[in-house]
């Protein structure tokens, strides 16, 4: 024979994932070219043989990565089990469980260039 009383079981359970990945880039260039001459020659004298060359080049790469995994398995058992082959008379039998969880997780990048070129030639 079993015989119950009251028994009771709760359970609580909470679980979170927060997760963020960001990237800012800024990339400015400025280049001024400037010739000036004073030749007195116009046309057919070969001129005053100015060359004047300017590059710029920027790269930027960038990259970000965020994870975050929470899992959870609560389990709560509440009953009366006999193995024995004997009787059981029941009581007040009461579980309490309260599991929680929380995973979070972030990532940033942040990159800037800046260049600035000037030539300047007179003759």
């Amino acid at each position: 024979d079993i015989s119950g009383g009251s028994t009771s079981a709760t359970q609580r359970a909470t679980n979170g994932v927060h997760n963020g990945a960001g990237n800012n880039a800024t990339t400015n260039q400025t280049n001024t070219q400037g010739q000036t001459t004073n030749s007195s020659c116009h046309k057919g004298c070969g001129g005053s043989g100015q060359d004047q060359s300017s590059t710029q080049g920027s790269t930027t790469l960038q990259g970000a990565l965020a994870g975050a995994l929470a899992g959870q398995n609560a389990v709560n058992g509440n009953s009366p089990a006999n193995t024995a082959g004997g009787d059981i008379f029941g009581g007040c039998d009461l579980a309490d469980q309260i599991a929680k969880n929380h995973a979070g997780n972030g990532s940033s990048n942040t990159a800037g260039t800046a260049q600035t070129g000037g030539e300047t030639q007179t003759t």
